[in-house]
């Protein structure tokens, strides 16, 4: 996919949940300071979150799900197939992370390519919390 591409999803993305979106800025507990444009799925109690630098292939993201939902995933692109999927769900103390593809609605297979990097875990009785950084990620 080239970066015209990308840019196109990102555009549809932030377009798409303009309305919805807010600037979070993590200073709670296990906070990282960081600032996130984010987006609150009310039906999952879920909070996604994604900083952009001015320039390059990377970001950060951070994942704040309820332990109910056991796992959670976003598509960095408009809809599923053919689109990078990051993964990630609680073990434990720890995170497990993916990047995934998908060729159809089924179930995704692993994908190469983005270097996944875990800058914080925060996990207690009520939800996880999960930011990264992800590089090689807005092309694929």
């Amino acid at each position: 996919m080239r970066w015209n591409s990308v840019l196109f999803a990102a555009t549809s993305l932030v377009a798409s949940t303009l309305a919805q979106s807010s600037l979070y800025c993590d200073n709670g507990s296990g906070g990282t300071g960081i600032c996130f444009e984010t987006y609150f799925d009310p039906l999952f109690n879920a909070r996604y979150g994604w900083v952009f630098p001015p320039s390059g292939n990377e970001f950060i993201g951070q994942f704040t799900v309820p332990i109910a939902g056991k796992w959670a995933g976003v598509s960095l692109g408009p809809g599923m197939n053919g689109n990078l999927l990051i993964t990630a769900w609680p073990n434990g103390n720890t995170i497990v992370k993916g990047a995934r593809q998908a060729a159809a609605y089924a179930q995704p297979t692993q994908y190469s390519g983005p270097t996944i990097t875990t800058l914080a875990t925060y996990i207690n009785s009520t939800h996880w919390k999960w930011t990264y950084r992800c590089q090689n990620c807005t092309t694929w």
